[in-house]
């Protein structure tokens, strides 16, 4: 009869340690407080039903896009800058591909790593996390992500990429600031 006893006892100290366990790995597997906080803001702003904003890049010679995204398919973008020969008509984009005006917003959700300075979160990531498994043998350098978060989104988006694809430096900066997410207007 002792024997019997002993059972239940043996099954709740397996229990225990499993779960112990488990509360230690997914401490030690869920994001920092920072890139939550970045993560999340990111995640709300690709929610959101409108975003307008504007976007240079230094690849682009002084042009920039002034865009206005509706949910789930529809962006306009409207053309400005020094550049000759640029169709300045609004252009419209209706279809799976009007979500690439947030891919700056949602490359955010790739990159770990960052640190808090108020509302300005800082991250630098190694090239080869970010990119394609088919090239990431030939790409050398790293992303410096500027985030600023406002209410909730992710308001403004800076990257500074420095790399080496097959021989060939890449040295590009990028500055995305939206001017509305949802209700939220830049003041």
């Amino acid at each position: 009869m002792q024997r019997r006893r002993v059972y239940p006892h043996l099954i709740l100290a397996v229990m225990t340690v499993l779960a112990i366990g488990a509360v230690i790995l997914g401490v030690a597997m869920s994001p920092n407080g920072t890139d939550l906080a970045v993560h999340n803001a990111a995640g709300e702003t690709l929610r959101a039903g409108t975003v307008s904003g504007r976007y240079t890049t230094s690849t682009l010679h002084g042009e920039s896009i002034e865009f206005v995204y509706r949910a789930p398919d529809t962006v306009t973008a409207h053309f400005s800058g020094p550049a000759k020969g640029v169709n300045r008509a609004p252009q419209t984009t209706k279809g799976p591909t009007a979500a690439n005006a947030l891919s700056p917003v949602k490359e955010l959700l790739t990159v770990t790593g960052f640190t808090g300075h108020g509302s300005v979160y800082l991250a630098s990531e190694t090239l080869k996390n970010l990119v394609a498994p088919a090239v990431r043998s030939s790409v050398t350098g790293t992303l410096r992500a500027v985030a600023t978060v406002a209410t909730g989104f992710v308001v403004r988006v800076q990257e500074h990429i420095s790399a080496t694809q097959g021989g060939r430096k890449i040295n590009q900066l990028l500055d995305y600031r939206l001017t509305r997410v949802d209700g939220w207007p830049r003041s």
